[in-house]
This record gives structure tokens, sequence and C-alpha cells, in this order.
């Protein structure tokens, strides 16, 4: 977490939102549309969606979550690897051009 905070953030934030979202599902079984809801998920995890949309096509929900949290997990992941490695090369940049050359 020290080293990847912005990563560590984003995959707590993803597995928290799906674990909310799972919790109400289970909570609101009755309801025959209730799996419909599962489409927010799919436009969180936006481009990662089409590739396990085969493995949860015609899955329950508990799958779902379980596919969401693991794929969109490391879709977000590196979503926030790639802004951690950016935003250390900009702190490295100005500190080195804080220093003076003699």
């Amino acid at each position: 977490m020290k080293r990847w905070p912005i990563a560590s953030f984003l995959f707590v934030i993803h597995t928290s939102l799906v674990l909310a979202f799972y919790l109400w599902w289970l909570r609101s079984t009755g309801n025959p549309y209730n799996d419909l809801g599962w489409l927010i998920m799919a436009f969180v995890d936006f481009p990662i969606f089409f590739a396990y949309l085969p493995l949860v096509d015609h899955a329950s929900g508990h799958v779902f979550a379980l596919v969401a949290v693991v794929f969109g997990g490391v879709e977000w992941t590196l979503v926030g690897l790639v802004f951690d490695f950016a935003r250390r090369s900009i702190s490295r940049m100005l500190v080195i051009r804080g220093h003076k050359n003699i």
C-alpha cells in the first residue's frame, strides 16, 4: 500500500463497490429484475467487461460478483499502477530539477 497508494486505493474502492452491490443483491432476491443491476458493474468495469462477459453470460449473481472482483480488480489495479508510475516519475523529475549542478 505504501509503494502503490493509487493502485491500492482503486482496488479497495472497486472491491468494496462490488461487495456492497453484492450484499444489496443478496438482500433483495425476490425481484425478478434484480440481476439487471449487475449492469452497473459492467459500466464500472467497461473495457475488461467484454473479456469476462462469456464467463458470466448466464451465470448467477454469485459468479458475476466473484468474476467482477477478480477481473475488475486487476483492471483497476493496473490503471492505478499507471498513475503511480506517472506520479513517481514526475516527482523524481521535480527533485532533479530542484538541485543545482555544481
